[in-house]
């Protein structure tokens, strides 16, 4: 009895708050949730895609970002990027408790994880979003539910929630989208393999490669074979990876790099704890080490060679330049899609993959004769139909 009690009372709080609260808004309230590195990058290369909706539809946008997602190349960061580019300044950034640390368990992260729901509760309620947008990261995992939970309820009947997954999950799903695929509007997916797990998922089109016309026409773009080789780039990307940094602290590859005609190497080499100091003071070398930059896009256009861990954001931004690329995947994070996205890559000539730091040498040899390849700009249009046909937009 008190169980059918309880439940009426809450239909019935539900219907009263959605008759005060819940009216759809002129311009769509927007949840746009942010994870870190790559995660960022997907996000703004699928708003690119489709300008006019951002502009027309969805201009009344929030930024949700975990507290520790802060610093130059944090996703706040990011945003504030975006929106000028965009012209705009009306826009507000959420910072909420992360559920779980890059590279964390579910289960060790517990205690974080409820106290980000409990965060949550009260702020999806004051925001009262008309969308909800995520593309993978573990943030979203408290905003999701809870918008499905008060969409339940009848708090916010209006709301839609969209879930797209990342490029780096070609042929097994993220865990959140392993967790969340059931509760949300719109799911898509980069690689049509993962049809076959999600059926009802949308396949929205490689990112940034577009369609198979435009990848193989690479005729009028401009390589860098011909220009006198510069520096080596390092980067970690958002995150830390002791291992590779350990692995260009080493005079044999320093000199290996010199002979090879490079004339120096930047390191940048995140948060983590190893601090390069076998390499440097060596002769004749430019060597610099730093943790992070507002933005790497400009040591990616003027180096010749860019070596990293095989994540999204740093394959995008440097395979967009043209830019020779040897990735090298941080086997410390979990759930780590990143051996099976180099493997492919290298497939299709965009770059060269090892699975070890001992590879180093050798991979920088085949990476150095690499012919450099550019990801086309061209975008598909298919998440931007979706979305107009889910929100109901002409």
């Amino acid at each position: 009895m008190g169980y059918i009690l309880a439940t009426v009372l809450a239909i019935a709080l539900g219907l009263f708050l959605n008759k005060y609260f819940s009216k759809k808004p002129q311009n769509l309230k927007t949840l746009v949730i942010l994870g870190s590195g790559g995660h960022t990058s997907e996000m703004f290369k699928f708003f690119n895609a489709m300008p006019n909706l951002m502009q027309s539809h969805l201009n009344n946008r929030i930024y949700i970002v975990a507290k520790t997602d802060i610093g130059p190349n944090g996703s706040e960061n990011k945003a504030c990027e975006y929106e000028d580019t965009m012209g705009n300044d009306d826009f507000d950034v959420c910072r909420i408790p992360r559920s779980r640390e890059v590279g964390e368990s579910w289960a060790s992260s517990f205690l974080s994880t409820i106290i980000a729901f409990l965060y949550c509760f009260g702020l999806v309620l004051r925001l009262r979003p008309h969308l909800v947008i995520a593309n993978g990261p573990g943030t979203c995992l408290p905003i999701i539910v809870i918008a499905w939970i008060y969409r339940i309820i009848g708090i916010m009947p209006h709301c839609k929630i969209v879930l797209l997954e990342s490029y780096a999950c070609i042929t097994h799903p993220s865990l959140t989208v392993k967790l969340l695929n059931k509760i949300v509007d719109l799911l898509g997916v980069q690689w049509p393999k993962l049809l076959e797990i999600y059926p009802n998922a949308i396949y929205t089109g490689r990112l940034p490669i577009g369609n198979q016309e435009v990848v193989e026409d690479q005729a009028n773009l401009t390589t860098h074979e011909n220009t006198p080789l510069s520096y080596v780039f390092v980067t970690v990307g958002s995150t830390k990876f002791e291992g590779l940094i350990e692995a260009v602290d080493n005079i044999e590859y320093i000199r290996h790099l010199q002979d090879m005609g490079y004339t120096g190497i930047h390191i940048q080499k995140g948060d983590g704890n190893y601090i390069p100091k076998r390499i440097i003071g060596y002769p004749d070398f430019d060597i610099q080490v730093f943790e992070y930059l507002p933005s790497i896009q400009e040591k990616i256009e003027e180096c010749s060679l860019v070596v990293g861990h095989a994540g999204v954001g740093t394959i995008f931004e440097t395979l967009q330049t043209g830019r020779k690329l040897l990735v090298i995947p941080n086997q410390s994070l979990m759930n780590n899609h990143q051996v099976e996205l180099g493997e492919i890559l290298e497939e299709r000539g965009y770059l060269i993959s090892i699975i070890d730091e001992n590879e180093l040498i050798d991979g920088t040899n085949r990476a150095n004769d690499l012919e450099g390849k550019f990801f086309p700009t061209t975008e598909t249009q298919v998440l931007e139909e979706q979305l107009r046909l889910l929100l109901d937009i002409d």
